[in-house]
């Protein structure tokens, strides 16, 4: 079988985009100890967590529009992934929130993090390698936070249109963050 026919072990074999199956993910902040806790609690209540005894922050991220983290969409049907990429001081960690969870990723590198995706999270309409952000929007309902320590936790949605038809980069401005 030659490899453009070749069906990979990740591909996601239905013919519809996936609906999102699980529940969004919370974060909260520890004041005494510094420690991010995450959790996903059913119907997205908002629960009340404790840690070193007092009552952890519930953070909201702060939207990541200004070009600092970038992302793109590579390896078409078969072995598809998100890298991720970011100008000045490296994020502490990485959260993707999937279709059907997320993954979470300490940064201890220089970009790009890279994410692979499988089963329904590796759904993608057509084959470009790299993905040209066209209106279809495969990832549409992933969201990436990125964790700064001293800055706080910021969150950007793959949900991005390319700025030109055929271009795979995203719509955004160039990056602002201080090193």
């Amino acid at each position: 079988m030659s490899d453009a026919k070749r069906i990979g072990p990740c591909r996601y074999l239905a013919a519809s985009k996936p609906l999102i199956q699980r529940p969004p993910v919370s974060f909260y902040h520890c004041p005494i100890c510094g420690t991010v806790l995450k959790g996903t609690f059913p119907d997205g209540k908002v629960c009340e967590i404790l840690c070193c005894g007092t009552k952890a922050e519930r953070l909201l991220p702060k939207p990541a529009d200004d070009g600092t983290l970038r992302y793109d969409i590579v390896g078409g049907l078969n072995e598809n992934c998100l890298r991720v990429f970011w100008e000045g001081k490296n994020p502490d960690w990485l959260y993707l929130e999937t279709f059907t969870g997320g993954q979470h990723m300490d940064i201890k590198k220089r970009p790009p993090a890279v994410f692979a995706l499988a089963g329904e999270d590796a759904y993608a309409y057509c084959d470009k390698d790299p993905c040209v952000k066209c209106s279809f929007r495969c990832k549409n309902g992933f969201v990436l936070y990125a964790w700064y320590e001293g800055e706080g936790l910021y969150s950007l949605p793959i949900n991005q249109i390319a700025a030109t038809p055929g271009s795979s980069e995203n719509t955004t401005r160039t990056p602002q963050r201080s090193q």
